[in-house]
């Protein structure tokens, strides 16, 4: 197998890619959405201009490039993004597909390790993404640090890590494949091999169709997945323990629902107990409720930093904005008709799916509130009252942030 890491992404650039195939809006990524950033970092407001900065550390070929660079283009279109990347290959993919979409001259790339920024060659960043790239590294807390160092005030980071509890099956067939390495056998040879184990696989492994949806996807994926040089995963308090090491703090798990452990408690001791803990702890246990976790999606901050309140459903002025993983699940529910909600058991009627069909990310609360009432001829505090319980079920599933500009 490969001996360093950097060898393995110039042979098997991560995650495979056609750059033919890139469209505008096509390639979407989590915590990249301009109004979602805004949400967490400034109260909703969409204080991006041409000083903004964004890293994307660990940029592959080009996922969260080519969704960032698409929001810079309608947001912030003088700000600068940069791509920052160990593989040559995988740099020359995202490339092709920034090109492919006519943003290529929008975005700098530079081919080093992450675990360089503090050398402060590159400059400071209001937002840094940073998506399955710290679990990879030999020190992750080194990989955080660095991170860190190049965070400006009040800025703001997106986070992904592998979960445990989801990719047991994952670390299985990674025991299993070290065990059976040879010297001299090929990347192919052990492709194979893993394809082999878990089409033997019997229908009742608890993992068998996950498994089955990887293995049948390109060989990059097989690759990353279950032949990698490293990786580990984190639990929730591994995950806080990272980030107060590293002069980090937690802004926010996404979606909040997957780590609310009392969503799915009744009424009771145990439920009343759990309140009274940390939400650390009250994320932990949720976590380990859920016990499927395969990434976890965060926000993280510099430490110490003053938060900005949340913005408000209250606030009318304030404009929702469905994020593109939401957009199905709005289409289901309006579909349907009359939805009941868990884990809240919660009723949706013809009053919610007039609000959420008015939703179109650029009308602001007043004037969605008043267009329902009207149509609805019902009164104002009942369109409200529905207005508040489509924005809690919609925002702790990830699905639904509020924006607006200055």
């Amino acid at each position: 197998m490969f001996s360093f890491m950097a060898e393995q992404y110039e042979a098997y650039p991560y995650p495979y890619r056609n750059p033919e195939e890139e469209t505008i809006g096509k390639t979407r990524t989590h915590l990249n959405d301009f109004p979602e950033i805004a949400h967490y970092r400034s109260g909703g407001l969409m204080t991006f201009d041409k000083d903004y900065r964004v890293l994307v550390a660990g940029g592959g070929t080009g996922d969260a490039t080519v969704h960032l660079a698409q929001e810079m283009a309608r947001y912030c279109p003088d700000a600068e993004l940069v791509h920052l990347d160990l593989s040559s290959s995988s740099i020359n993919v995202a490339k092709k597909r920034l090109e492919k979409i006519g943003l290529g001259g929008r975005v700098t790339f530079i081919q080093d390790s992450l675990l360089n920024l503090p050398q402060g060659k590159y400059g400071e960043f209001d937002h840094i993404d940073c998506s399955g790239v710290l679990h990879h590294q030999k020190d992750p807390l080194a990989g955080a640090k660095a991170l860190r160092s190049v965070l400006k005030p009040n800025g703001m980071m997106s986070i992904m890590l592998y979960g445990l509890y989801g990719r047991l099956a994952v670390y299985e067939i990674q025991k299993i494949m070290k065990e059976i390495y040879k010297e001299g056998d090929s990347l192919d040879d052990l492709i194979r091999c893993v394809r082999q184990w878990i089409h033997a696989a019997p229908a009742t492994h608890p993992f068998k169709q996950a498994l089955m949806d990887v293995v049948e996807k390109d060989d990059n994926e097989i690759v990353d997945m279950f032949l990698h040089v490293q990786d580990r995963a984190y639990t929730v308090p591994d995950l806080y323990d990272l980030w107060d090491r590293s002069d980090l703090e937690l802004v926010t798990l996404r979606p909040e629902i997957d780590y609310n452990v009392c969503a799915r408690l009744p009424e009771g001791m145990l439920r009343d107990r759990i309140l009274e803990m940390p939400l650390a702890k009250q994320q932990a246990y949720g976590e380990q409720l859920y016990s499927a976790h395969a990434i976890h999606l965060m926000y993280v901050r510099r430490k110490g930093e003053t938060a900005t309140p949340a913005p408000r459903p209250q606030d009318h002025d304030m404009i929702p904005y469905i994020l593109p993983f939401g957009l199905e699940f709005r289409q289901q529910v309006i579909s349907i008709g009359l939805v009941n909600l868990q884990p809240y058991n919660t009723q949706l009627d013809a009053t919610h799916m007039a609000i959420l069909s008015r939703i179109d990310n650029e009308t602001p609360i007043k004037d969605i509130l008043k267009s329902t009432a009207q149509a609805l001829g019902k009164d104002k505090a009942l369109i409200e009252e529905a207005w508040l319980t489509v924005y809690e079920e919609f925002r702790m599933r990830g699905f639904m942030v509020l924006h607006k500009f200055p």
